[in-house]
């Protein structure tokens, strides 16, 4: 079992020395800190709802005066997300503060706007959140892509009728074609979620609110597109930078857990729930051996901001 004491040993290590940051960061804001962390290799998908609704509903029915979400993951379902952010907002009686210090990609994008405004820095990195579809286990591509792809081939195809008939059925297998034909409802879908939370607290005027969902669902060309803090403020979202002091609190955590996050998981390898202060963190039981070669995931973790996921 020496592989899964790999991950739990270093997530022990980073729970005794980031526990009491979290406390630093809880009384100079006055506030209650919530982190809600996903290692680099777990998804938010719908049964983490279960596992971060035990964690809030220690409080009872409403977290008292502000809280402040500390979130890193690089995506997932985005109607998971959306539950979490209601759900978040419904439960906090004051203010929802996201601290994002590294990345909340995709959907965790999405999750964010369901909070009053954001806390980023200098290294923080949200992204589009234009709909994805799973073309194989842990494989995305943008809905818009894969539709642009299979109109291109029908084009082809109408202008080759030579072409064998089996030769245009393994073509025709190879796309998620009711997915892309469903692509404009998907858009869509995807803006009236952004939407439905951006109003919950950050944007209360409709029409802003709807702009600001669809230039994060629409305006972009790549998914993996960062978007710094920069962009955030010229999107119009709420955003907020802390005290040089308060941030290198924030960063110095942040730090702490990345040495948990990027440790590459066995594939398939269950994952736990584990507390973390308020929070809870999900994080695979089981490192993979280090003699064996995994060079996607290897290109993945040296290029976070590539997850496509949404």
């Amino acid at each position: 079992m020496a592989e899964e004491s790999c991950i739990l040993k270093a997530f022990n290590e980073f729970k005794k020395e980031g526990e009491p940051l979290l406390e630093e960061i809880s009384k100079r804001k006055n506030l209650t800190v919530i982190p809600i962390l996903f290692h680099i290799q777990v998804g938010i998908v719908p049964w983490v709802v279960t596992k971060i609704y035990d964690r809030l509903i220690k409080f009872g029915n409403k977290i008292k005066g502000d809280v402040a979400v500390i979130l890193f993951s690089r995506g997932g379902d985005p109607d998971t997300a959306f539950h979490i952010g209601k759900m978040l907002s419904r439960m906090t009686e004051g203010r929802l503060i996201y601290i994002v210090p590294r990345l909340a990609g995709s959907a965790a994008t999405l999750l964010t706007l369901s909070g009053d405004r954001i806390v980023m820095g200098p290294p923080s990195e949200l992204s589009p959140i234009d709909p994805q579809i799973e073309i194989s286990p842990d494989r995305f591509i943008s809905a818009r892509t894969a539709k642009e792809a299979c109109d291109l081939i029908l084009k082809e195809i109408l202008k080759h009728p030579e072409i064998p008939k089996s030769t245009v059925e393994a073509l025709l297998e190879a796309f998620p074609l009711r997915e892309t034909v469903d692509y404009e409802s998907l858009l869509e879908h995807m803006v009236d979620l952004a939407t439905s939370l951006l109003k919950l607290r950050m944007v209360k005027n409709e029409e802003i609110a709807r702009q600001i969902a669809e230039k994060l669902v629409k305006g972009y060309k790549y998914h993996g597109r960062s978007i710094t803090i920069d962009d955030a403020l010229e999107l119009g979202l709420c955003i907020e930078e802390l005290p040089h002091d308060e941030w290198i609190i924030v960063w110095q955590f942040h730090k702490k857990w990345e040495e948990v996050a990027k440790i590459i998981a066995k594939e398939g390898a269950p994952v736990l729930d584990l507390d973390v202060g308020n929070g809870v963190a999900f994080v695979p039981v089981e490192a993979e051996s280090e003699h064996e070669e995994r060079p996607l995931l290897q290109s993945v973790l040296e290029s976070m901001w590539s997850f496509t996921k949404a």
